[in-house]
């Protein structure tokens, strides 16, 4: 778990805090070439105090974070036995499928509503187009009305002929351009006939997918809910809901000795700063670096005169931002603080841990 995992790091940090490097006031004398040591760390062991660190607190600290990864052990352990995971698993998928079986209801009910339009439309044209067809029959039945009066009143002396009678050939005409709009008008309901069978079958295909689609929604949220239920029914476990409690109280428990903290980004800089300078003074080796010259801390000051070996401290860094150099899981400037310490802290090797404890012993 992502809190458990944040404390973690703190937890280390504590763990090597309190193991090595609150080795308390240096004594008078050193031990031989252990003097640039012993000054480091009295810069280190004072901006501490000041930050509010002490061996106090990080035991305490050290205590309440190993709770906190003690407590989450026991909710994941509990989770893993009530299957809390596939249970939201299930639960999510069921609820994406019930969400996209509505989707799929929607839609269905979108293309009902426009076979309707199509089937309502073609209906209309068939209509209209047999009116059409009636009107087209009607115009050829008045030009057949008007051939026979032309021939009827054509003049046998003028025209021996009647087909030459200009009269009648303008009715006949008339005639063939009727019958020509009446096969139109015919070929258009037949046309307009098949659209409405076409737009018929399409509607009640679109009523057969809609009526599918919504059982299929039935059934998607009828499982959705059941997978719901069980999951809900998991997370209220009685000893789920107490390992909760119990993380939740240890989470509390370490937030509030982390406020405890320094929270100026300054004061952090300058102790992660101080903790790089007591590394390479007690041992080259310890961070990769050479080693530097001790800083002195916020209200702390520096020895009038510097050990053997390092030079006297030349002020605050404040180009490093803690908050920014190292990630953590959580925006608390004293979490960061903590975990920026343990990330130079974790580069010490054996021989330094061995080489403090060494001093450790030489001032107690």
């Amino acid at each position: 778990m992502i809190v458990a995992k944040k404390w973690v790091a703190a937890g280390s940090t504590a763990t090597l805090l309190a193991g090595g490097l609150f080795l308390g006031a240096p004594m008078a004398a050193a031990a031989p070439g252990d003097a640039a040591c012993l000054q480091a760390s009295t810069q280190f062991n004072a901006a501490l105090g000041l930050a509010g660190i002490d061996v106090t607190f990080v035991n305490q600290f050290e205590a309440a974070t190993a709770a906190v990864v003690t407590t989450a052990a026991e909710y994941e352990a509990i989770a893993l036995s009530l299957n809390i995971d596939a249970l939201l698993a299930d639960a999510e998928t069921t609820n994406i499928a019930a969400e996209d079986a509505q989707v799929a209801v929607e839609l269905a009910q979108v293309a009902v509503s426009e076979a309707q339009i199509a089937a309502d439309a073609a209906s209309a044209a068939a209509a209209a187009a047999l009116v059409a067809a009636g009107d087209a029959q009607a115009d050829v039945d008045a030009a057949v009305t008007a051939v026979g009066v032309a021939i009827d009143a054509s003049d046998p002396v003028a025209y021996p002929d009647v087909a030459t009678d200009p009269a009648v050939i303008a009715a006949r005409a008339d005639l063939e351009t009727a019958e020509a709009a009446l096969v139109t008008a015919d070929a258009a309901v037949v046309d307009a006939d098949s659209a409405v069978v076409t737009t018929g079958t399409a509607l009640a295909e679109a009523g057969v997918a809609l009526d599918a689609a919504a059982t299929a929604e039935t059934a998607a949220v009828e499982a959705a809910i059941v997978a719901a239920a069980a999951a809900d029914a998991a997370l209220n476990d009685s000893s789920l809901l107490a390992a909760e409690a119990n993380l939740e109280a240890a989470s509390a428990e370490a937030e509030r000795l982390a406020l405890q903290l320094s929270s100026d980004p300054a004061v952090a800089a300058e102790l992660v700063e101080l903790f790089k300078a007591f590394l390479a003074a007690c041992d080259a080796g310890a961070i990769g670096v050479t080693p530097v010259a001790p800083v002195a801390p916020v209200g702390v000051s520096a020895p009038t005169t510097s050990a053997p070996g390092v030079k006297g401290p030349t002020g605050t860094n404040k180009g490093l931002n803690v908050q920014t150099a190292v990630t953590t899981e959580d925006n608390s400037p004293a979490v960061a603080l903590i975990a920026a310490l343990l990330a130079v802290g974790v580069a010490v090797p054996v021989a330094t841990a061995a080489r403090m404890r060494r001093l450790e012993r030489a001032q107690r």
